[in-house]
């Protein structure tokens, strides 16, 4: 997934209780932050922001939060599911070979 590797972060997945403000810590202002966790720190961001949804993510989901300054309030903006991925990715964006089944991340 990344050019480059990525070192292991115990707070990526040691997530109880203290997720969302974790991610406020290592978000910088101007930045996309892409946190790649499991489900239950998803869960996780949805009860400590408290908009639950009456989803169990899949393996490969993806929730976006939008955090607009360093005082505001985050705002879940919603999620993707693995397999509606496909459906919403223009054709051709991926390179070719790869494609967006959870299997393949």
């Amino acid at each position: 997934m990344f050019v480059r590797p990525v070192e292991a972060q115990d707070w990526v997945f040691n997530c109880r209780g203290k997720m969302l403000s974790d991610v406020l810590k290592h978000k910088v202002p101007g930045r996309n932050l892409v946190l790649v966790t499991h489900s239950e720190c998803m869960d996780e961001l949805e009860s400590q922001m408290h908009v639950p949804t009456e989803t169990t993510f899949s393996y490969g989901a993806s929730l976006f939060i939008n955090v607009e300054g360093a005082s505001a309030q985050p705002q879940m903006l919603g999620y993707v599911e693995t397999k509606d991925w496909n459906a919403i990715m223009p054709s051709g964006t991926l390179p070719a070979g790869h494609s967006l089944e959870a299997s393949r991340f």
